[in-house]
């Protein structure tokens, strides 16, 4: 599909990626030119929810170059949560590339 794609594409740009997507980049360029947002689990200890976050790239840049999960309150109790996907999150090859700007 890419390949196709970059045949008639300017770019390619990646928006609300799950993570079953992120999981299986391996390089820059797998799926597109930038990744713009993604969507990443959360728990919540407090009332022991979890929840689904849109991460702009953009906006949280500073932290995720450093291959580190953004904070993010639970839309329920507004307490903090924790990261649900940080086991491969701070070992995905793309956080740390330049595609992720």
């Amino acid at each position: 599909f890419v390949t196709l794609t970059r045949q008639t594409a300017t770019g390619i740009v990646l928006l609300g990626c799950p993570p079953v997507l992120l999981e299986r980049l391996n390089r820059q360029g797998d799926l597109g030119d930038v990744l713009a947002s993604f969507s990443m689990p959360y728990l919540c200890a407090s009332c022991q929810t979890t929840s689904s976050h849109m991460i702009d790239v953009a906006e949280h840049y500073d932290i995720l170059k450093f291959a580190t999960p953004p904070e993010m309150k639970c839309p329920q109790c507004r307490a903090a949560t924790t990261c649900g996907a940080c086991p491969w999150f701070s070992a995905a090859p793309w956080m740390r590339a330049a595609w992720c700007r």
